[in-house]
């Protein structure tokens, strides 16, 4: 039985990665109805995407987002316009393996959203394969597995925005929240939860994306724990008391720490603590926050 048509959202800024990653799209057994390619104006223009974009003509749509808009908005207003049942995610700088949406739509009737296991990449050079060590299963707590005492190395509980295919219909209502420039994938993840509809996450063990590891221009690089408090005031009250002091200790205080606000770190220690005991490696996600660059 053919898999499900679908979608495909990649939000760009325009990196050089882009067309790889378009191409690898385009290479997909089970090839998608549509891409939509979405950029601000500014990057649009500047960067010259329609002709960059090109060779894809009749497979890629670019969406053109204001410059003025909120973070968030290339796939908050992209997944907006799908009309697939099925839309992907992939960030602009990874790639997927052929087999990707063919292998994870064959999961698709037991699920929600599916992902899969990735592969970690720096510079070309592979620092971690089959990624996370351990999936999540049908009983886990989504919050619990993600953030509570977390892995220190790069094999630790994820689920990557550029592993996702998810129902279309429940994407539309959840949608990607607006004015949130870290934490974008565990937001929607979270509130997704929240629908009515909701029945589940399937992760497969093949390892079909490959992720690029804190590249230029990523919000990963940055040391945002504003963003990361934010996050914690909209899903905390919901997480269990260990999870939540994990995860203000290994986020929130590690990018602190990270920007030497020491004031903040000791505001935020007392958050965490009056959650819980954290964890071990949590206080050593925390200490980890030194070692960045300021």
């Amino acid at each position: 039985m053919r898999a499900e048509p679908y979608e495909v959202v990649i939000p760009t800024t325009g990196r050089e990665t882009l067309e790889e990653a378009v191409a690898s799209v385009a290479a997909q057994d089970h090839p998608p109805e549509r891409v939509l390619v979405a950029s601000r104006s500014a990057t649009i223009d500047e960067l010259g995407l329609h002709e960059r974009l090109r060779p894809w003509r009749g497979l890629v749509q670019v969406v053109e987002i204001d410059d003025n808009a909120p973070a968030g908005a290339e796939r908050h207003d992209a997944t907006a316009i799908v009309a697939a049942p099925w839309v992907a995610f992939l960030d602009d700088d990874d790639v997927w393996d052929h087999r990707r949406a063919s292998i994870q739509l064959e999961k698709a009737s037991r699920a929600s959203l599916v992902s899969c296991r990735y592969r970690l990449l720096a510079h070309g050079r592979c620092l971690a394969d089959a990624v996370p060590a351990r999936t999540i299963q049908r009983d886990d707590n989504l919050a619990t597995y993600l953030f509570a005492r977390r892995r220190l190395d790069n094999r630790r509980n994820s689920i990557q925005t550029s592993t996702l295919i998810v129902r279309s219909d429940l994407a539309k209502r959840v949608q990607w929240q607006l004015g949130l420039p870290r934490h974008q994938d565990w937001d929607f993840l979270l509130r997704c939860l929240e629908d009515e509809t909701w029945c589940g996450i399937e992760q497969i063990d093949d390892v079909l994306v490959s992720v690029a590891y804190s590249s230029e221009g990523s919000i990963s690089r940055s040391s945002d724990f504003d963003t990361s408090l934010t996050f914690y005031d909209r899903h905390g009250p919901q997480m269990d008391d260990r999870t939540a002091a994990d995860f203000v200790m290994g986020q929130t205080v590690r990018y602190a720490a990270a920007r030497r606000e020491w004031r903040e770190i000791w505001a935020l220690l007392k958050l965490a603590y009056s959650r819980g005991r954290p964890s071990v490696r949590s206080h050593l996600l925390a200490l980890s926050g030194l070692a960045r660059v300021r």
